[in-house]
């Protein structure tokens, strides 16, 4: 992940969904089970792929795909937007919620953020589909918002899932 003013990035790639799809179904072929969770999670934000929705519909259409999930940090879902993605077959938000201070928030993200929407759309969301909060633990950054942060998950009734942050050189 290229995150910081010194890592960004000067290329950045993207699959087509097609080709996606249907490596996706020679992977579910060969696990031969009826139980499977497709994650979509990417190295930055997924909700900017284009043809997310369409990606959605095409992978919960297949049998044995019973989870359709995906990781985000909500900026940019609408309340439009989750009604699209959950109409394709979305069945999970995991949000990643670091800090509801704005100015944390803003700190952990590395750019603006506007918090308020994020909490709000979270909510939207746990309406329509199952939602996790699924903060990065930052030792001696944000360890005091947890609380508040679990708070905040039970009051819309999201399941929580804390990740811890590894520094790699």
């Amino acid at each position: 992940v290229d995150e910081g003013p010194q890592g960004r990035k000067q290329t950045d790639f993207v699959v087509e969904k097609d080709y996606l799809v249907t490596e996706f179904k020679k992977i579910v072929s060969f696990k031969q089970c009826d139980n499977i969770e497709a994650h979509i999670n990417t190295q930055g934000e997924p909700t900017l792929y284009s043809k997310l929705v369409d990606l959605v519909r095409d992978i919960s259409s297949i049998p044995q795909v019973r989870t359709v999930s995906i990781d985000t940090n909500g900026t940019l879902l609408t309340q439009h937007y989750i009604d699209a993605l959950v109409k394709a077959g979305l069945t999970r938000f995991n949000f990643s919620i670091n800090a509801l201070s704005q100015e944390l928030a803003e700190t952990l993200a590395g750019t603006r953020i506007n918090i308020n929407h994020v909490l709000k759309i979270a909510e939207y969301a746990s309406k329509k589909a199952e939602v996790l909060i699924a903060p990065v633990l930052v030792p001696g950054i944000n360890e005091k918002e947890l609380e508040a942060i679990i708070d905040f998950a039970k009051s819309i009734n999201a399941r929580i899932g804390i990740q811890n942050f590894l520094n790699y050189k």
